[in-house]
């Protein structure tokens, strides 16, 4: 019998990729507010999509963290899982994007989709099988939230301050990082 954490984690893959994909447009959606530009892609290179993995995983584990109680998980599991997760999924997307990109020469939407999918199901099984079975300590937990720290600061950041490396280009405009039309 699946306990309620368990349950938790098999919604969350189908509601993290449901959010992905929504978030891909907001950006646009609201007339280019600048306030969501660290959260959400201000332009199509890897690194902006990414966000639209990495927020919407944060969002769950959160309210998971707030839910700790009724889903007999700890503080220290909630947050090594949200860091394993949230760490775990771009960087399989990454991989398996530019393998696909690289070793075919394609580039489909329909296996973008397919990407992130497997991506996300992948790490939220991943932080599941961590939290039940590796009983993480506060100290990891600690660190957990370090690296979550600094995953965020880095969005943010490189929203604003790219560097000119070929994952934060925009394909369609040769431009990286957030533009601003200067008057």
């Amino acid at each position: 019998m699946k306990t309620q954490f368990e349950k938790w984690i098999w919604i969350s893959v189908p509601l993290i990729v449901s959010l992905s994909a929504a978030g891909r447009h907001i950006y646009n959606l609201t007339n280019q507010a600048e306030t969501l530009a660290p959260f959400v892609p201000i332009n199509k290179s890897v690194w902006e999509y990414l966000k639209t993995l990495i927020f919407p995983t944060l969002i769950f584990w959160i309210a998971a963290y707030f839910a700790r109680y009724k889903l007999k998980i700890s503080r220290a599991e909630v947050i090594t899982g949200a860091a394993l997760s949230a760490t775990l999924s771009p960087v399989m997307t990454v991989m398996l994007y530019y393998f696909y990109i690289c070793a075919f020469g394609i580039h489909s939407k329909m296996v973008d989709f397919l990407i992130v999918s497997l991506s996300v199901m992948t790490s939220q099984f991943a932080a599941q099988y961590m939290c039940i079975n590796m009983y993480p300590t506060k100290r990891q937990g600690a660190r957990a939230f370090a690296i979550i720290m600094v995953l965020i600061a880095a969005f943010i950041i490189f929203t604003y301050y790219p560097p000119k490396l070929p994952i934060f280009m925009d394909p369609e405009t040769g431009t990286y990082g957030i533009r601003r039309i200067m008057d």
